[in-house]
């Protein structure tokens, strides 16, 4: 088959790593992938052809994401659809309703096949309006109104413009189902994201050094870099912990902020942006994970798969997904600091507790194997010629 995978790009974006993890395995079982990006992002095997749409703003987000279907695009997204004889276009970005009318300008004109992948949870529009519309002071009833219309409307187009549409976790079927109880959701799936590797070595454990990990954008208004900060500030007023200390791994638009809140702490470093993080997984004990709202994160089957232990606040739905609370991670209630700091103490005072959990979260990430995961996506491909 020929494939088109359409995403935003960037390299520090996880859709962009899931998309060069997924096309390079769907080019070694025979397919021929094509990849079309908004932003440049490098592609890890010169098999794959990469395109970059003609008409984008790079230094203007909301108009990559709310004008991609220009006139421009779709005339140059047409070109390549007829001259690689696109099969299936795979869009990597249906939260946006203007990728979806791009993609079904296509499968109006050439008859082909859409696969959305919805790579954030079903109330991914709901908590970005909902903390934009909360500074505003709406009633409650008022919001839960528009957060209403808003799910419903971009819900319905972009799952009715698919020949199938994927989301990441079980849970997110049940979350659309309370959404639409009355409609027709035989194309929704569950395909989860794969890792890239799986670990081979059963001594992970004895490379750990006595590290807190974070990795991910430094941006307060989803993934709340500050509690992290003000957690670690809580630890540190303990004497135990002196050997210990604290990465944060990224970068992001409140970086500069973040240094300053945690200017006066010890033991804690910014690294930046990591092209490989690798290293920072196999060497770390502990992640921490604060986010206000999350879809899949990859972070949190990546540090298991190295033996680091997830600590994760409890404010997304696919987490039950990923993590059996007080076996392979711990799940803390959402915005109790003071709980989380006392869960990761508990942990960071017993190396027995710490193997014990370490190894169950290495056999924990094999349910993500490239290999399984790249089953479920042939399977939904036959699907599509049967």
């Amino acid at each position: 088959m020929n494939i088109l995978y359409l995403l935003r790009g960037s390299n520090d974006n996880g859709i962009s790593k899931v998309t060069n993890t997924l096309s390079n395995a769907l080019t070694e079982v025979g397919h021929n992938v094509f990849v079309c990006v908004a932003e440049n992002i490098i592609l890890e095997n010169d098999r794959i052809e990469k395109f970059i749409f003609p008409d984008v703003d790079v230094s203007n987000f909301r108009r990559i994401v709310n004008n991609i279907n220009s006139r421009k695009n779709i005339i140059f997204l047409n070109k390549i659809v007829i001259e690689k004889k696109i099969d299936i276009i795979i869009n990597q970005e249906c939260q946006s309703i203007s990728w979806c009318k791009l993609c079904l300008e296509m499968k109006k004109k050439y008859a082909m096949n859409i696969i959305s992948c919805l790579h954030f949870s079903i109330l991914f529009q709901y908590k970005m309006e909902y903390h934009s519309l909360k500074s505003a002071l709406l009633p409650n009833f008022l919001i839960e109104f528009l957060r209403r219309k808003r799910e419903i409307r971009w819900r319905n187009f972009a799952y009715d413009s698919s020949d199938f549409f994927v989301v990441l976790s079980e849970k997110f079927i049940d979350e659309f189902k309370k959404l639409e109880p009355k409609k027709n959701l035989e194309k929704l799936i569950c395909i989860e994201n794969p890792l890239e590797k799986q670990t081979a070595a059963s001594s992970h454990y004895a490379q750990k050094e006595n590290t807190i990990l974070y990795i991910g954008r430094i941006e307060e208004k989803q993934k709340r870099i500050s509690y992290i900060i003000d957690i670690w500030k809580i630890i540190c007023k303990k004497n135990e912990f002196e050997n210990w200390n604290l990465k944060i791994v990224g970068n992001g638009i409140d970086v500069e902020n973040i240094k300053q809140k945690a200017e006066n702490l010890p033991r804690i470093s910014f690294e930046g942006f990591q092209k490989s993080v690798t290293d920072y997984y196999q060497k770390a004990k502990i992640l921490f994970l604060t986010s206000g709202f999350e879809g899949f994160p990859m972070v949190l089957v990546e540090a298991q798969n190295n033996g680091c232990i997830p600590i994760v606040m409890n404010s997304f739905s696919s987490l039950q997904d990923i993590i059996e609370d007080g076996k392979n991670g711990f799940i803390t209630e959402n915005n109790d600091l003071n709980k989380f700091a006392e869960i990761a103490m508990n942990l960071m005072k017993s190396e027995e507790l710490q193997k014990i959990m370490s190894n169950n979260a290495v056999e924990n990430a094999k349910r993500f194997s490239l290999e399984k995961i790249l089953e479920k996506l042939e399977n939904l491909l036959c699907r599509l010629y049967q």
